[in-house]
């Protein structure tokens, strides 16, 4: 039998705040267990997937994440 797997997932489109309070950001870290989250970031929507997810990494650290990984995706026909 398989358990019922809850998460969390935001959309998000690169243009919130990185660098002042990361309002977004921080809640989303909180929604998802703060020092006990486990983020996976998907770059499908940019041109710079390695990048990008090596920014989200690092932000989703700084902010308290338990851990932070980026799935790159370089090419959207994939």
């Amino acid at each position: 039998m398989q358990e019922d797997v809850k998460g969390r997932l935001m959309i998000i489109g690169g243009k919130e705040d990185k660098k002042g309070d990361c309002f977004i950001l921080k809640k989303f870290v909180e929604m998802c267990g703060g020092s006990g989250a486990s983020i996976s970031v998907i770059t499908t929507a940019t041109e710079q997937p390695q990048e990008t997810g090596e920014e989200y990494i690092g932000l989703f650290s700084k902010l308290g994440a338990g851990t932070a990984r980026a799935l790159n995706i370089a090419d959207r026909n994939a």
